[in-house]
């Protein structure tokens, strides 16, 4: 390969429906918390240019010498649950969303939208209380 010259990456990634669970519970006493969700659909998709040679410690001498990703990454149809618990007081909810990030050399940009998002407060120093939305919020 000749200096200057550019090795080119074509990436495509799909995961089909990912279910997730995170748990974690203290040993001397009954705090602790619980992620659960799934992912309907996982992509990423990507061309990617790499100069012979990179220095990762220099990122502005490494994009002049051409390296560039433009690419998607998202999912879509999440739904997550969680469950919080510290001194007696909980918090437990559940979301749903959609995220995407498109990063290139000119930008970098995130979107997404939550569609229903549900909390449950209780305990010593709250009193109980639920709230739900069921809009759409998007953000950009």
């Amino acid at each position: 390969m000749e200096p200057g010259a550019l090795r080119k990456f074509t990436q495509t990634v799909m995961l089909s429906e990912t279910d997730y669970t995170i748990k974690y519970a203290a040993q001397d006493n009954k705090d602790g918390f619980a992620l659960t969700g799934t992912m309907a659909a996982l992509n990423f998709k990507s061309d990617t240019l790499i100069p012979a040679v990179i220095d990762p410690e220099d990122m502005i001498a490494t994009l002049s010498n051409g390296f560039t990703l433009d690419g998607t990454f998202g999912y879509n149809g999440s739904k997550t649950g969680f469950y919080l618990t510290e001194s007696g007081d909980t918090l437990e909810g559940s979301s749903s969303a959609e995220i995407a990030i498109r990063m290139n050399k000119d930008l970098l940009e995130y979107s997404g939208t939550s569609t229903v998002v549900n909390f449950n407060v209780a305990g010593q120093k709250f009193h109980s209380r639920s709230l739900q939305t069921s809009e759409k919020s998007p953000s950009t």
